[in-house]
């Protein structure tokens, strides 16, 4: 009698009151999820939603509950699955009461049991359930990684100089973009980074040409400033000028300027050259230039031509333009001098031959004869014979 008062004035046992707990919680779940009228008003709408039970989950019902435990606990798992064995029942109850799965189970006692069961597989390291998960999470990934860099590279708004700000402006809110963690958003930009900068170059050069066609067509003025050009009428709007912002179009203009000067220094230059190459051939009709003459040797009347000015002049406006020395320009005086010294060096045997057989042929060439007399004779027989 005085063990049992004793006991009694003890209370339970620390067992027995940890089974209480467990039965009065069961009770409280069973209750609270299945019969409170708004519990079940909340649940029904996601209940429906979810697909009937597939025959393999009615034939069996476990293998369907612990499907259902992976999928709604897999964060869980990902996360740290030595941490597994401490989450609870009745914390992770309502996110599968919304599924028909779980009432695939009748009983909450088996429910329970096989919720421990998956608990003790999903906490052992060597979980061939875990290690399906990994590669699953690790597919998962590349092919998120594989959404993102395709979403990039489909796009037609990062423009030709991409950024991963402007990127990020862009897709931000994209579930593609999201979809990666910060480090592998890093590590899937930096992969495709060079791809789209050398297409955002390709496109760059494609509208800078299309620009190039815009001012070509404007029929401009080689002294016109960009101010002047884009305030004209019709050229901010047109698409060409459109696709560039505003630095890329002044330096598109200053290359597009730079070239046209470069190319009506071209042709000034090659119309002075033809002049002074004329002035030479004048010079060597005349005796005055002949095969072995060097440019530091140049008779003076080969400078004091203004022919010879303007070549000179042409060639320091087209070194200016090609940012460049005058003696590099093969326009220069002295080049196209010697040029054609060297043509003559080159054509003399031919013209020697051809003067012996004229020579043979004349019948007015006399021993008396000077050396411009001889030549005048040998040119007016020549002209002669051209004649018949």
């Amino acid at each position: 009698a005085a063990l049992e008062a004793e006991a009694e004035a003890r209370g339970p046992s620390k067992r027995a009151r940890r089974r209480q707990r467990q039965k009065e919680a069961d009770e409280r779940a069973a209750t609270s999820t299945f019969t409170s009228a708004a519990r079940v008003s909340e649940l029904a709408p996601q209940a429906e939603q979810q697909a009937p039970l597939s025959l393999a989950e009615v034939d069996d019902p476990a293998a369907a509950f612990t499907a259902l435990l992976t999928e709604k606990l897999r964060a869980a798992v990902e996360a740290d699955h030595r941490k597994v064995s401490s989450l609870e029942w009745e914390a992770v109850l309502p996110q599968l009461v919304v599924d028909r799965r779980y009432g695939a189970v009748k009983s909450m006692a088996q429910r329970r049991a096989l919720f421990g069961e998956w608990q003790h597989e999903m906490g052992s390291a060597d979980s061939e359930l875990r290690q399906r998960l990994r590669r699953e999470r690790k597919e998962a990934r590349r092919e998120a990684r594989r959404a993102f860099a395709e979403m990039l590279r489909a796009s037609d708004e990062l423009g030709p100089r991409p950024s991963f700000s402007a990127a990020r402006t862009l897709y931000g809110d994209d579930p593609r973009w999201r979809a990666l963690e910060r480090q592998e958003r890093d590590e899937a930009w930096d992969e495709v980074e060079e791809e789209l900068a050398a297409r955002g170059k390709a496109l760059l050069k494609q509208r800078e040409a299309s620009f190039h066609e815009l001012l070509a067509g404007l029929g401009l003025a080689g002294d016109e400033a960009w101010s002047d050009v884009r305030s004209r009428e019709g050229v901010l709007a047109d698409p060409r000028c459109k696709a560039l912002a505003e630095p890329e179009r002044r330096a598109t203009f200053a290359a597009f300027a730079a070239a046209r000067a470069l190319e009506a220094a071209e042709v000034a230059a090659s119309r002075a050259r033809h002049g002074f190459e004329q002035h030479l051939s004048s010079l060597q009709k005349r005796g005055l230039l002949r095969r072995a003459c060097r440019w530091r040797e140049a008779p003076d009347e080969v400078k004091e031509d203004e022919r010879y000015r303007q070549l000179k002049e042409r060639c320091r406006e087209l070194a200016e333009a090609k940012q460049s020395k005058l003696s590099e320009q093969p326009h220069h005086p002295g080049a196209v001098f010697d040029e054609f010294v060297a043509k003559l060096r080159q054509a003399y045997p031919a013209h020697l031959a051809r003067a012996s057989e004229l020579a043979e042929r004349c019948s007015t060439l006399c021993a008396a004869d000077s050396l411009p007399g001889f030549v005048a004779k040998l040119a007016a027989w020549e002209e002669a014979e051209e004649r018949l």
